[in-house]
């Protein structure tokens, strides 16, 4: 059985081993899942696990040129992935194509530091959307294009809009 350690990002410092959903991925996958639980959103608690020698298999981070650059993960070899991952590497040429893939390369040594990350809305990680009566509210006929446009929408919710939530 290959037992595989991650650090994924949220807080786990409550997780407990054997849930329900930890049998079943062991099971299926013949494996044992070791999660560092910690509070990964806690900058110095990851930097403090890491120092202490204490490493994932599988590492899920934002901001992953520092670690790379600092040894923390090794390069991921694109041929090997194209090789052995041919359904992730589709996903990520059809919804993200060159510009996720050179995203997640060095450019200073020119290696492949991560598994591009795409969603179905393609290389953005988060997509904005603004509610129709908010916008009508404020006198805004559609969504921004541009950082101007972003920035105006903002200031119209946080200056000049007063609303409701209703439970």
């Amino acid at each position: 059985m290959l037992e595989l350690t991650w650090l994924v990002p949220g807080d786990w410092s409550s997780y407990k081993e054997e849930t329900r959903v930890e049998q079943i991925l062991e099971e299926k996958y013949n494996v044992d899942l070791e999660v560092i639980a910690i509070n990964a959103w806690d900058e110095e608690k990851v930097n403090v696990t890491l120092a202490s020698g204490t490493y994932s298999d599988v590492f899920i981070r934002w901001g992953y040129s520092h670690f790379y650059k600092n040894n923390v993960i090794r390069a991921v070899p694109e041929d090997l992935m194209r090789k052995n991952m041919p359904n992730v590497v589709k996903y990520i040429d059809t919804l993200g194509g060159q510009p996720v893939w050179d995203k997640a390369y060095n450019y200073e040594d020119g290696k492949l530091m991560a598994i591009p990350t795409v969603t179905l809305a393609g290389a953005a990680k988060q997509v904005f959307a603004a509610r129709q009566d908010w916008l009508d509210n404020t006198g805004i006929n559609k969504l921004s294009e541009t950082i101007d446009e972003l920035y105006d929408i903002l200031k119209a919710f946080t200056f000049t809009f007063t609303f409701t939530f209703t439970f």
